[in-house]
């Protein structure tokens, strides 16, 4: 048999990636842009790189074919044509202010404002979207891969689901002719419905069934389940509120996709009992498995919380997920599984794996205990090696607690430490990216990455300033001794995510950003 050409290989993958696309999604956008034209309301689109000629094409064929077909002005801008105002936003504010700050000036509520970005993460597009929704625009969002921030914040999403940068750009170019010729030359849209094409069906959805999701109430875990729902998904929380806090869910238990069981996952039996009368002989299709001690120090005075709290539940989780049959496993693991190694780059493969905390120590255990399990397993695993998380709705870390200090006494902010511990610190919203997109591409039955900024990380020294600015710009920083906040602690980590970038993901904050978002989050929350 001969091998296909390039051309057939590349136009086959073209035609499976259009057969997936939403069609409601689709029309949504054309009728948005249909709404904004009929009503005299500005179209204004903006992109980076491809998305950025695509943005110019949208308005090019719009402004154009509509006013020629029609007679109707068509009021068609994008953010990309004026290289003065660019270069002059981003030499004076930063090259992430140069849409959002063009938004504040022209745009007024009711314009529909498409954003274009193949992941979904860049910056100045999400500064962009933001800015568009608060000023009340409608906003419409192209993305593809994962479908990152933007299509969590946008208003509308057209998402292409391919982990190919090309693919993507070309179903968006598709989606600005389906809108030029709907607005032209409706007629030439119309199909009988004997020429109609059945879709194609897709390959198992990672994603599409009841996901369950251990210490759901926490940190991480309420950012999950949102994404999930907003997926559409149904989730299942099981959480023993230790430090967890149920009223986080709220809004995801009132939506109606989100039940919340209080257990205790170290229990087999109540762990059994409680996935049984929830998922009342539904399937589930994985189990996101988080819950775990999440005070180092302690585990480091009592080495039963961690056996208890972090291995035994990763444990139950995979006889649960055994016995009722789920096919995928996804855990949150740790840059703690690799020890103290200096200043050495830490990629998936470095070791030897040394922790020197019983925190690590037992969440390296439980990445062997998935790979054993999963020898005799038909699913996927997904683990997920953390470096410092950030962000809020905070239970636990170095900003919470600074920011609990300075509101308890606004005089001074005693630190841990001299200080100098260096470390990368990632938002929690390109976490939860991450681990979607590696639950939904990963390759492998056992996808082992690390997540984190593409960065050499900020100093404690940083973020003590950060917050003391924030919350109480008057109070003396008092810096201990030494460069261990605590025993177990690791004064410094440099990770390497060469494998997850290749894979086709990167994240939108850089260590210092996601630390000053945090800041401020956690700041005006508590």
């Amino acid at each position: 048999m001969s091998t296909p050409s390039p051309s057939t290989i590349y136009l086959r993958k073209l035609a499976a990636c259009l057969d997936c696309l939403n069609r409601e999604e689709l029309d949504r956008g054309i009728e948005l842009v249909r709404e904004a034209w009929r009503e005299g309301r500005q179209i204004i689109t903006l992109g980076n790189g491809g998305s950025a000629m695509s943005a110019l094409h949208f308005v090019t064929d719009w402004n154009k074919m509509t006013h020629l077909a029609t007679g109707k002005p068509f009021r068609g801008r994008t953010l990309l044509d004026n290289i003065g105002m660019i270069t002059a936003y981003g030499n004076d504010l930063s090259y992430a202010d140069i849409f959002a700050e063009q938004i504040k000036n022209i745009a007024v509520p009711g314009d529909l404002v498409i954003a274009i970005s193949g992941s979904g993460n860049s910056e100045n597009v999400i500064r962009a979207v933001i800015a568009a929704n608060e000023l009340g625009c409608q906003t419409l969002g192209l993305c593809g891969f994962s479908g990152g921030r933007l299509k969590t914040i946008a208003k509308h999403t057209i998402w292409v689901n391919a982990q190919d940068m090309q693919l993507c750009e070309d179903a968006h170019a598709i989606f600005g002719h389906m809108v030029m010729k709907s607005l032209c030359c409706p007629g030439q849209l119309i199909e009988e419905n004997s020429a109609r094409v059945a879709a194609k069906p897709n390959t198992r959805n990672p994603l599409a069934s009841v996901q369950l999701v251990t210490g759901g109430a926490g940190f991480v875990g309420t950012r999950l389940v949102n994404a999930l729902i907003e997926r559409g998904c149904e989730v299942v929380v099981l959480d023993n509120l230790v430090r967890g806090n149920r009223a986080h869910l709220n809004a995801a238990i009132q939506s109606g996709r989100c039940i919340f069981v209080e257990t205790n996952c170290s229990d087999l039996d109540s762990f059994r009992s409680a996935v049984a009368d929830a998922l009342a002989g539904r399937k589930a299709g994985a189990i996101w498995h988080l819950a775990a001690n999440s005070d180092i120090p302690a585990g480091v005075a009592d080495p039963q919380i961690d056996l208890r709290d972090t291995f035994l539940t990763t444990f139950n989780a995979l006889q649960v997920m055994k016995q009722f049959r789920i096919p995928d496993f996804h855990f949150a693991s740790s840059s703690a599984v690799y020890g103290d190694l200096g200043n050495v780059e830490i990629g998936e493969e470095s070791g030897p794996y040394r922790p020197i905390s019983n925190y690590g120590a037992m969440k390296l255990a439980s990445e062997g205990q998935i790979s054993a399990a999963f020898e005799d397993h038909a699913g996927k695993a997904s683990i997920f090696r953390f470096p410092n998380v950030v962000g809020s709705p905070a239970t636990h870390g170095a900003i919470y607690d600074f920011v609990n200090k300075l509101k308890a006494d606004p005089s001074r902010l005693p630190v841990l430490g001299n200080g100098t511990q260096q470390k990368v610190y990632l938002h929690v919203s390109d976490l939860i990216s991450a681990m979607l997109f590696i639950a939904e591409s990963g390759p492998e039955k056992i996808n082992t990455y690390n997540i984190g900024p593409h960065d050499a990380g900020v100093t404690v020294r940083f973020i003590a300033e950060c917050v003391r600015d924030a919350v109480s710009p008057a109070a003396k920083t008092i810096y201990g001794e030494g460069e261990r906040g605590w025993v177990g602690d690791v004064p410094r980590f440099r990770y390497a995510t060469t494998r997850l970038t290749k894979l086709g993901w990167t994240p939108s904050m850089s260590s210092a950003d996601a630390v000053r978002a945090a800041v401020r989050d956690i700041a005006k929350a508590n």
